[in-house]
């Protein structure tokens, strides 16, 4: 099949091109994972026909066992990005127990159809990434015979559909044609062990040999490069530099690495500087197995760490990406700062805020601080600053004003310096959903993000956040889980899988949840802290109680005494509930506490004008904690006072 005889698919007002991984919309770009891509090319391609999950889940994941709520979370993700036809129908109909089918008029045409290469072009790093699968990639090889105009198509369609043998032959060439666009799309592989091209990969923190100064930066700055290069392919999923954090000590167990990551490849190295010359290592390793597909070993003069890392990963992402696809691509180096000086420091606040803990965070905001400092125009430092800020919001040490203003200060100041970040725009989701309570400001900025960067997973855990707190569950969770694709070691996407479940009122499956994320994972607290929460739904108090203090314990803070203090109070141990509220006040004389804090021991009291007293004052300083008003089981118990109502109706949130 040529470039010119390639089909264009046409339905509603979408343009679809399988060669070049493009969903239009009336000339705007769909952003859409590679995966759901895959999906809505089978079933359009299928279209009128039903495509079993079964089918489905071994073309789009070949060789991969995943559960079907993979595919369900993938479907649901594509009726969100399609929405309804403009007949008002659905464009995919759900066969129960069976599949899928794609119910709309398709119409095809030939790649003329499609909009200018231009603009083809300048969309391009928004498409989603190339992924050969399953029986798709195995047909790739096959030439697509030339098929009929789409007018004779659809004049030939209803006899066609009355004779089942030439329904298998359609179905054989729409398989055909689908090959042909990974074949344009991916290009020629080098087999992996398998046969197959590996999908994804994850570039760890080189090891630092040599003990001079930076030295123990130099790794990392070497694997946020590469990295940072590589995401410009679209034949590769990449693991962010945030995921591969915890992995720079020594003695890390690469392959049980690259199965935390959940991908299918892992590169590591070493460096080793002496003087001004320096000694690069790496290899990949196949995670399955543990086969080296590939070593190399070179040297480079030292002059600074820029120069360096250009020259590491232009080597190296050259050899990966000829080793992975069968060719060598020219990637651009992205360099967010020319000071050496203020990258470290850049660096060394991520280290810091990937700790998780209000020490940490406190310890990043200084360091993002001092490179902004080094080189004002750092965009990535600001935007840094602003997550950091963000997140010292929820351990509810600050009053909300001022932690969401100088995130929003910052976010601005890095949009600023690069308008096409998508981070700062999903910062500003959270500042106006927490703070300023500006609903559709807050899914503007969040779809903004996701448009910027389809595979941000903080855009998508940001966006479920944003939409969990307006009551729309289902959409949330679709969201999250998208966001754990993307970031499947996060503790905060994980811990935030239970929230929605929890607040979705689905306790059984947040708990299943949490205790598995929990076995897995390091303990992080809002995990310990949701996990209590649930259990004391369930009423499991006992349960309940252990869990909170472990979160308490893990650095939780004041928000999670207040929990314990409620939990306390509706298991009956009045006595120790108000000796915990008494350490609350205590400790509000010399630090900040939230009004909220003490409204939710109160409610768990069952004193609700004071509970009422401290809620007000709560929604005067515009508290983060009231953004769960509407949902939040612990203040079922005060739902019925107009009280509650007034409030709610004061915050824009219908009751």
């Amino acid at each position: 099949m040529t470039m010119e005889d390639r089909r264009i698919y046409e339905f509603g007002p979408y343009l679809l091109d399988p060669v070049e991984r493009i969903l239009w919309r009336e000339k705007q770009l769909v952003p859409l994972t590679a995966k759901v891509f895959d999906i809505l090319v089978l079933l359009v391609c299928h279209h009128g026909h039903l495509v079993g999950k079964e089918e489905l889940m071994r073309s789009v994941w070949p060789d991969t066992f995943i559960e079907e709520n993979n595919l369900t979370v993938s479907i649901s993700a594509l009726r969100k990005a399609l929405g309804e036809s403009p007949s008002g129908r659905p464009y995919i109909e759900t066969v129960p127990k069976r599949g899928y089918r794609f119910v709309a008029d398709v119409r095809e045409s030939k790649s003329q159809s499609a909009p200018p290469n231009d603009a083809a072009e300048d969309a391009a790093p928004h498409s989603a990434a190339s992924q050969g699968s399953g029986l798709l990639a195995e047909a790739a090889a096959v030439p697509a015979p030339p098929l009929g105009s789409a007018d004779s198509l659809r004049a030939q369609k209803a006899p066609l559909l009355k004779k089942p043998w030439l329904i298998g032959l359609t179905a054989l060439i729409c398989l055909i044609v689908v090959a042909g666009y990974y074949r344009y799309s991916v290009g020629p592989t080098r087999p992996g062990p398998e046969g197959r091209q590996p999908q994804s990969i994850a570039v760890l923190p080189f090891q630092s040999v040599g003990r001079e100064s930076g030295d123990d930066l130099l790794g990392l700055g070497l694997a946020d490069a590469i990295i940072t290069k590589l995401s410009e392919t679209r034949t590769l999923i990449i693991r962010p530099t945030g995921s591969v954090l915890g992995y720079q000590n020594p003695g890390k167990d690469i392959l049980a690495a690259g199965r935390d990551l959940q991908v299918k490849l892992v590169l590591d190295g070493t460096v080793l500087r002496s003087g001004g010359q320096v000694r690069i290592s790496a290899r990949l390793l196949h995670v399955a197995d543990g086969t080296t597909l590939w070593t190399t070993t070179f040297n480079e003069r030292w002059t600074n760490i820029f120069a360096l890392q250009d020259a590491v990963s232009e080597r190296l992402t050259k050899s990966l990406t000829r080793q992975l696809t069968g060719q060598e691509q020219n990637l651009p180096s992205i360099r967010y700062s020319e000071s050496p000086q203020a990258y470290q420091q850049y660096l060394k606040g991520l280290v810091f805020w990937n700790k998780r803990t209000e020490d940490g965070i406190r310890k990043a905001i200084e360091y993002f601080e001092q490179a902004i400092e080094t080189d004002p125009t750092y965009a990535m430092a600001y935007s840094g600053l602003a997550d950091s800020y963000l997140t010292l919001a929820t351990y509810g040490v600050l009053p909300s004003a001022e932690v969401y203003l100088r995130a929003k200060a910052a976010a601005d100041q890095a949009l600023q310096q690069d308008p096409t970040l998508a981070e700062p725009h999903a910062t500003l989701g959270m500042v106006a959903l927490y703070h300023t309570w500006d609903w559709s400001g807050a899914e503007r900025e969040f779809k903004r993000a996701i448009e910027l960067k389809p595979d941000s997973a903080i855009a998508h855990q940001r966006y479920a956040l944003g939409l969990m707190r307006t009551g729309q569950y289902d959409q949330a969770i679709v969201e999250i889980r998208l966001a754990e694709q993307f970031d499947p070691l996060s503790p905060t996407i994980g811990a935030n899988v239970g929230q929605v479940l929890y607040l979705a009122r689905r306790y059984d499956e947040a708990i299943e949840e949490l205790q598995k994320k929990l076995k897995i994972g390091s303990g992080f607290w809002l995990a310990h802290r949701i996990l209590g929460e649930a259990y004391l739904q369930k009423n499991r108090s006992a349960e309940a109680i252990v869990e909170l203090q472990e979160a308490l314990h893990s650095g939780g803070g004041p928000p999670v005494l207040a929990e314990i203090a409620f939990a306390q109070a509706v298991s009956g141990n009045e006595l120790e509930a108000r000796k915990i509220l008494a350490e609350l006040k205590s400790m509000a004389k010399q630090r900040y506490v939230s009004p909220f804090s003490l409204a939710l021991a109160y409610t768990g009291l069952g004193e609700k004008d004071r509970a009422f007293a401290y809620l007000q004052q709560s929604y005067t300083e515009r508290s983060r904690w009231l953004i769960t008003l509407k949902i939040d089981p612990m203040l079922d118990s005060l739902r019925d006072d107009p009280r509650f109502t007034q409030l709610m109706q004061k915050m824009g949130l219908a009751p």
